[in-house]
């Protein structure tokens, strides 16, 4: 596969109920390429979202070394 290159600084659309881990909330959608990228990569409908700034995650080191 070819390296996915994702431009932070760009605007992005904000999807409301993203779930990761134990933790749910708004968080900002990288777009469609990305999308397409790990959909293809895990083989199964994918979004990449990257969270807000100041977003309080609160999710303990345990769910994410063995999630």
């Amino acid at each position: 596969m070819e390296p996915l290159k994702i431009p932070l600084a760009e605007e992005h659309t904000t999807i409301d109920d993203v779930s990761v881990w134990e933790w749910s909330g708004s968080a900002f959608d990288e777009g469609a390429e990305a999308a397409e990228w790990f959909s293809t990569y895990f083989e199964k409908p994918s979004r990449l979202v990257r969270f807000k700034e100041g977003t309080n995650l609160n999710i303990s080191l345990r769910v994410c070394l063995f999630g």
